[in-house]
């Protein structure tokens, strides 16, 4: 019997001192992509690209100690930082390019993915915000476009629980955008 303890505690040292680097690496993964989404609100893309760099790098990193025990691939601060993550590169790519971006150089989960995807309708909002008030309204209609998309892709999932919160949510975008537009066009 001892040796069975022996072993189960030496298999839980391993998993804590996993879990330890991954929350430690998730904080700053998701202090990175708010400060990458921060920057690009400003329109300081050259930040914004620095930042997302950073986090990739960790994230690449982080993402061979979480593929060591399936348990640590649902670890909560990890789960928050892919979110984030994703919600900070598609809003950075997007606002490129003009499309969005299909993350493929890191593992994601689905329901993470899909909640920063629910998340960029928010900072597309934002962004109306913010380019009306500089009297700036030539993309209003197309981030109103982008976020009805994937309101209308979400509408195609089952969602329950925070997914189901994150969906609400981008109703409420669409609906304060709408606002925007109306507001807008009444100028």
């Amino acid at each position: 019997m001892n040796s069975l303890f022996k072993r189960l505690k030496k298999e839980h040292d391993i998993y804590a001192k996993e879990r330890g680097v991954i929350i430690t690496t998730s904080r700053e993964i998701l202090m990175l992509s708010k400060k990458a989404i921060f920057s690009i609100h400003r329109n300081n893309p050259k930040d914004a690209a620095k930042n997302l760099a950073d986090a990739e790098q960790l994230l690449t990193k982080l993402q061979k100690n979480v593929s060591q025990d399936e348990c640590l691939q649902y670890e909560g601060s990890y789960l928050a930082a892919l979110e984030e993550y994703v919600e900070a590169k598609t809003l950075f790519e997007y606002l490129r390019t003009g499309h969005i971006p299909i993350i493929s150089h890191v593992s994601i989960p689905y329901d993470a993915y899909l909640s920063g995807l629910a998340d960029v309708t928010g900072e597309l909002l934002r962004q109306m915000v913010l380019q009306t008030t500089t009297g700036k309204t030539d993309n209003l209609k197309r981030y109103y476009k982008t976020a009805q998309e994937i309101t209308a892709a979400l509408l195609e999932f089952d969602l329950t629980g925070k997914l189901r919160q994150k969906f609400d949510e981008t109703k409420r975008n669409l609906k304060s955008m709408e606002q925007i537009l109306y507001d807008v066009s009444l100028r």
